[in-house]
């Protein structure tokens, strides 16, 4: 009996979920809004990344974070129809970051199927593989097309369910249940200032609702119009007490957060 007891002891962990595992490293990319030249805004972002993210799991950018899209007529920056055919080459260079990293990469970029446009989220995974969510919660008046499917992705095990900026605003889409259960929930987005409390309100209301560590990242500063971005990128954990919080200026904050470890519902 002793001896199946010690047998047991020795098998019970191997038939066990890998529930404690290490803590997930996120990288949180807070830039300023792009230029009108799509290369070098990336030039750019590719130096950072590889020398400040090398030992990030997930490195997270804002909403079009590579083109922008211009909100008024006559502005100066891309509309919807000159962004879209950047796509293939905004999603390549976030493949290449995510090989040389070895971290799962996620931003957004214009995607047009030849009849309507879609602001689509891009995950970048370091195989090679790619997933992606077209963005479910949309301006009436903003051009896109609103996606159907709420995206699940996998990170180091961790179950990471990825949304875009005015989604924060309906909770019912992000709602995590035990048919739709997830670890981390994430918002990309390009947040303006006037609006930054709601931002930070928001993130915290969804951490706490779904029980769950939140993560949000969107751009900082001004763009080429005059208009002021939030900044404020921060990872949340599930009581909706700050880990971390990046500021109003450009830069990128590497935060642990617990999701591979259990918790209560």
């Amino acid at each position: 009996m002793l001896r199946f007891l010690s047998l047991l002891t020795l098998l019970l962990p191997l038939c066990l979920p890998a529930s404690g595992a290490r803590p997930l490293r996120i990288a949180l990319v807070q830039c300023h809004p792009p230029g009108t030249e799509v290369a070098a805004t990336l030039d750019a972002l590719e130096g950072r990344i590889l020398r400040r993210c090398r030992r990030a799991d997930l490195i997270v950018l804002p909403e079009l974070f590579a083109t922008g899209c211009r909100m008024t007529r006559d502005g100066i920056g891309f509309s919807r129809a000159e962004a879209a055919p950047c796509y293939d080459t905004i999603r390549t260079r976030m493949s290449r970051w995510a090989a040389r990293t070895g971290a799962t990469v996620i931003g957004s970029a214009v995607f047009f199927d030849g009849e309507r446009y879609y602001n689509r989220l891009i995950a970048a995974h370091p195989d090679g593989g790619f997933s992606h969510y077209d963005k479910h919660n949309v301006f009436k008046r903003g051009g896109f097309t609103p996606g159907e499917e709420r995206l699940t992705l996998c990170c180091r095990g961790v179950r990471v369910v990825p949304m875009i900026c005015y989604d924060l605003r309906f909770g019912q889409w992000s709602r995590r249940s035990d048919t739709a259960d997830y670890d981390l929930l994430l918002y990309i987005a390009a947040w303006p200032a006037s609006r930054r409390d709601e931002w930070e309100r928001l993130l915290r209301e969804r951490a706490i609702e779904n029980g769950t560590c939140t993560v949000g990242v969107g751009f900082c500063g001004t763009d080429a119009n005059g208009f002021p971005f939030a900044g404020a990128s921060q990872a949340l954990l599930p009581d909706g007490k700050r880990r971390c919080r990046a500021g109003d200026r450009s830069r990128i904050r590497t935060v642990r957060l617990p999701v591979g470890t259990p918790k209560s519902r």
